[in-house]
């Protein structure tokens, strides 16, 4: 039975038409506009839990090129995976607490230099490895100490470099570069590095890792993989997302080792591009290292892990053809090349259950556990007794490592 006009009632059309044609435009647009509001909701639901809020409000634009911060300045930063945080720099724009000018009679002092690890980058300051370090070594030494920070988060090795007189000038007692292998993710501009005593003339209309990320990441050959990651870092609702996602150990390393030429410093033997970051660091270690000795000041590198690295500690990294070790004992054989003392801080973390719970699961920077963590490696290779400055400091019993758990 129809209706007169062919069709059965609650059915088809009869002639075999199907759905009207408006319905092939409305079913497609309603679809797309559910997903844009489930989207919407979830960016809104994000920003409530992860939240993040100011700017580094401290920072100068040094002719030079170099990066610094403004003396006696305070900033508030909140990271979407960490707490709000105060930066607060001292006289000389370093974030220690203590005045840089004039060197305090007996005192120990270290020039720090790097980037965000050395900083303490997305960590409150009296968490901080330089902060941690000022306290346990003015306890183990027979006169207080104190860490002139000069780290910077988003800095290269050859900003470190462009440094080294102004960490010398301070009259240190040791000169300690950090550094991870995150930044040397980058390639150094040949022209940057081949006018690097002349930073004015470096920087001028050279683009640098730092300033021109889009290309920087076209130079190195990134993966698809690398590049959508940081498309995704301007999305909360993707960072939340990467947050639980990445909290499963076995699912995050299976993903960063799509990362291509970014995690190409976990698969030994390197290839070509990181042959020639290691060169660069090479070139840079050794005339910083001179600089050093000329002034009759030591010298120490210090390798802070990614959180790939302490999560590979847990997994067969054979198995995806990476080392964990493998950037740092490079680096290491440099820095004895060069009389650089040396220590690479992922051992520290290679006797706790479960390491890449130190770190925050998206952004991979240490959290206050990880940098508690680091400054015990950093204090116990200080006071091991070949480091001249530190070499009558008590040495601190086994650490309890239940203590750090997060």
């Amino acid at each position: 039975m129809t209706d007169g006009s062919g069709a059965r009632p609650g059915g088809p059309p009869a002639n075999g038409e199907g759905l009207p044609r408006r319905d092939f435009i409305l079913i497609p647009l309603l679809s797309l506009l559910s997903i844009v509001v489930m989207l919407l909701v979830a960016e809104i639901a994000s920003r409530q839990f992860f939240v993040e809020s100011g700017v580094e409000t401290c920072s100068i634009d040094d002719p030079s090129g170099i990066p610094r911060m403004k003396p006696n300045c305070i900033s508030y930063r909140k990271a979407a995976e960490g707490p709000e945080v105060q930066n607060a720099f001292n006289d000389c724009g370093y974030r220690t607490a203590e005045r840089c000018h004039p060197r305090p009679a007996g005192a120990r002092r270290v020039a720090v230099m790097g980037a965000s690890t050395a900083e303490g980058f997305k960590i409150r300051y009296e968490e901080s490895f330089a902060a941690r370090l000022t306290a346990m070594l003015g306890a183990a030494c027979d006169r207080a100490a104190e860490f002139q920070n000069m780290g910077i988060a988003g800095t290269t090795p050859l900003d470190s470099y462009r440094r080294m007189d102004e960490a010398l000038a301070m009259d240190p007692d040791l000169v300690m570069l950090v550094l991870s292998p995150y930044d040397m993710k980058a390639r150094f501009d040949p022209v940057a590095l081949a006018a690097r005593d002349d930073p004015p003339t470096a920087t001028r209309g050279v683009a640098s890792a730092s300033t021109a990320p889009a290309a920087a990441a076209a130079s190195d050959g990134r993966s698809l993989v690398a590049r959508l990651s940081d498309i995704a870092a301007s999305s909360r609702a993707l960072i939340a997302a990467q947050h639980f996602l990445f909290q499963d150990r076995p699912t995050y390393v299976r993903l960063f080792m799509l990362h291509g030429e970014d995690a190409g410093y976990l698969r030994p033997p390197f290839g070509p591009g990181w042959e020639e970051r290691l060169r660069d660091m090479d070139l840079l270690l050794g005339a910083m290292a001179r600089r050093a000795a000329a002034r009759g000041v030591p010298m120490m590198l210090v390798m802070g892990p990614q959180r790939i690295q302490a999560a590979l500690l847990s997994e067969d990294a054979r198995s995806y053809g990476a080392d964990p070790y493998a950037i740092g004992q490079r680096l290491g054989e440099i820095a004895k090349r060069h009389g650089i003392f040396f220590l690479d801080a992922l051992d520290a973390f290679a006797t706790l259950p479960a390491p890449e719970r130190f770190f925050y699961p998206w952004d991979g920077h240490m959290d206050a556990a990880g940098s508690a963590v680091f400054a015990d490696a950093v204090f116990r290779r200080l006071t091991a007794g070949d480091i001249k400055p530190f070499a009558a400091c008590r040495r601190a019993p086994p650490p309890d490592r239940r203590a750090a758990l997060p």
